[in-house]
């Protein structure tokens, strides 16, 4: 998965496991430069 910003594209790896320990996806969120309320506002 790839986000683009203004002045750089992150990479971001996302397993594909049924399930995701807590851990590993507070990780992706926080390498997503997202805060957990703007990672759950994508879920809405």
């Amino acid at each position: 998965m790839k986000k683009q910003t203004s002045d750089t594209t992150l990479n971001i790896t996302i397993p594909l496991h049924d399930e995701l320990d807590r851990t590993t996806l507070r990780s992706i969120i926080k390498a997503a430069e997202l805060t957990e309320d703007e990672f759950l506002q994508f879920l809405e």
